[in-house]
């Protein structure tokens, strides 16, 4: 599927109710409670160590039939004459609103997130999708407002948050179509990840987010405490993937199926903000400002 950046957008509302149909690939809730490596999981790990110095994603990134399968209901969905969505139901002004869930495991302080932080991340998401502060980007027509904070001290779950990720996703996660759910949790290694809208069926306690507290604003990563690991996970949660390739091509098949964003062979790490291009034979820079870079 080759999108315009106008297209970027609709994906996310589109794949904000793509759940309303049965999973590509759904999972049972007993497949995720033990074994993180077969979870499917949208991550950003940091290689180096828990100061993140160096993040990579150790991202699901759907392929093949999957990806036929998407482009087919994507296409259903739109239709002739193009989406029809009842957005009195699911806005306020013009924009659809999403309701945010926090759930913060800790044990004591370690983990522990303020009131603040929390204002400052929803805050840090309604101005990545608005558009602001870049004059390229458009506004998603998307925001996100805080419904509840659930702080959870359990030391078992807080020491072992990718092991025990279904256990406490079963106890606390609310299963609702009408929310989002956001865990916070100090694991080793990762700065978080998230689960793509087709994963799971609508609703589903398991399609959440999980993210490390210290990437919060305020947050102990130095650089990597400004917010932006959660709308970038977000982008997950509503569907969009990496804007870099997974094998290091440079070909349409390998990236994001947005068609101006420009192909990109690898990651960026650094943020010095100077003009990259992994794929000098095609048209534009890599697009390093991207938050799904």
């Amino acid at each position: 599927m080759s999108l315009t950046r106008q297209g970027r957008s609709l994906l996310l509302l589109l794949c904000a109710f793509i759940t309303q149909l049965s999973p590509v690939h759904a999972k049972s809730a007993e497949s995720n409670i033990v074994e993180i490596e077969d979870d499917g999981i949208e991550g950003t790990i940091a290689t180096e160590g828990p100061n993140g110095q160096r993040p990579e994603c150790a991202a699901h990134t759907p392929e093949g039939e999957e990806i036929n399968e998407i482009n087919s209901r994507v296409s259903d969905i739109i239709g002739n004459n193009g989406i029809r969505v009842r957005r009195d139901e699911y806005t306020f002004g013009k924009h659809f609103k999403f309701e945010l869930v926090f759930h913060v495991i800790h044990n004591g302080n370690n983990g522990l997130l303020l009131d603040w932080q929390i204002e400052a991340q929803v805050a840090k998401l309604n101005h990545a999708f608005s558009g602001d502060g870049d004059v390229e980007a458009i506004d998603a027509q998307i925001r996100f407002e805080k419904k509840e904070v659930n702080f959870i001290d359990n030391a078992d779950y807080a020491n072992n948050c990718q092991g025990m990720s279904g256990m406490y996703r079963a106890e606390y996660s609310w299963g609702s179509s009408t929310v989002i759910n956001i865990f916070t949790c100090p694991m080793g290694g990762f700065l978080g990840w998230a689960y793509l809208p087709w994963q799971y069926f609508e609703g589903s306690k398991y399609q959440v987010l999980i993210i490390h507290p210290s990437t919060f604003p305020g947050g102990s990563f130095y650089l990597l405490n400004e917010g932006a690991t959660v709308v970038h996970e977000m982008g997950h949660y509503l569907g969009l993937l990496h804007t870099f390739s997974k094998n290091g091509q440079c070909d349409e098949e390998t990236g994001d199926g947005v068609d101006d964003t420009p192909l990109e062979s690898k990651p960026n790490y650094s943020c010095s903000g100077a003009a990259r291009d992994t794929c000098p034979l095609h048209d534009g820079d890599d697009p390093i400002w991207s938050f799904m870079d």
